[in-house]
C-alpha cells in the first residue's frame, strides 16, 4: 500500500523583499528622468506597504516604524497583499518601458519579476506554510518565539512603547498563525517531519 503523497510548497520569500530593498537604495542614487521618476514612486509606495502590512520584512533595513505590530495573517489581510500586488502590476505595465533609464529599465524588470512572485505565493496558498525562519509572513509558527528573542532591544521609550504594543496584540496574531496551521492541515500542506524539526 502507497502512503498519500504529501504536497509541500517551498515559495521564494525572503530574497524577493531584499531585492525590493536594494531597488529603493538604488532608486536614490542617480539623476533619473520623469518616468524613472514615477517607476521609483510606485517601488517606493509599495515598499511602504509591505513594510506597514508586513513588518517582519523592516528586519533586513533596520525601518524600525512598525516595531509594535505584526504582520496580519488574516485572510482579509492576505487579500489586501494580493491587491496591492495586483494594482502595482497594472500600475507598473502602465509605465512605458522604451522611456526608462538602463538602470531603472532593470529596477523595472526585477519590480515586475517580485509582484509575479507575490502573487504567484498567494495563488499557491505559500502562506499556508510558514515552516522558514522569517518570510513575508512574518515570523513562522514554529519559530515565533525565537523570533521575538532575537529581536533587537528598543532605543527609546518610543520604541519600548511599540513593542509592548505589540506584546499585547501577540494572543491575536498567535490565533491568526493557528488559523493558518489549520487551514494548511486542511489542505494537506504540511512538510514532511524532518523538513520541520
Amino acid at each position: 500500500m502507497t502512503k498519500p503523497r504529501q504536497r509541500f510548497i517551498v515559495p521564494h520569500r525572503g530574497i524577493s523583499s531584499v531585492i525590493i530593498a536594494c531597488l529603493m537604495l538604488r532608486s536614490t542614487q542617480a539623476q533619473p528622468n520623469s518616468t524613472d521618476v514615477e517607476l521609483h514612486s510606485l517601488i517606493s509606495t509599495d515598499w511602504e506597504f509591505q513594510l506597514q502590512h508586513f513588518p517582519a520584512l523592516s528586519r533586513f533595513t533596520q525601518d524600525r516604524r512598525w516595531l509594535g505590530t505584526w504582520p496580519d495573517l488574516s485572510r482579509e489581510g492576505i487579500r489586501s497583499m494580493e491587491q496591492n500586488a495586483r494594482n502595482s502590476l497594472v500600475a507598473l505595465r502602465k509605465i512605458n518601458q522604451s522611456d526608462l533609464s538602463a538602470n531603472a529599465l532593470l529596477d523595472y524588470q526585477l519590480f515586475e519579476r517580485e509582484l509575479l512572485n507575490r502573487m504567484e505565493e498567494i495563488s499557491l496558498k505559500a502562506f499556508l506554510t510558514p515552516f522558514q525562519q522569517i518570510d513575508r509572513f512574518g515570523p513562522s509558527a514554529l519559530n515565533v518565539l525565537g523570533y521575538i528573542g532575537s529581536e533587537r532591544s528598543p532605543l527609546t521609550i518610543d520604541e519600548l512603547k511599540q513593542c509592548v504594543r505589540r506584546l499585547n496584540t501577540f494572543p491575536e496574531y498567535l490565533d491568526q498563525q493557528i488559523q493558518l496551521l489549520r487551514d494548511a492541515k486542511a489542505e494537506e500542506m504540511f512538510p514532511s517531519r524532518e523538513r520541520v524539526q
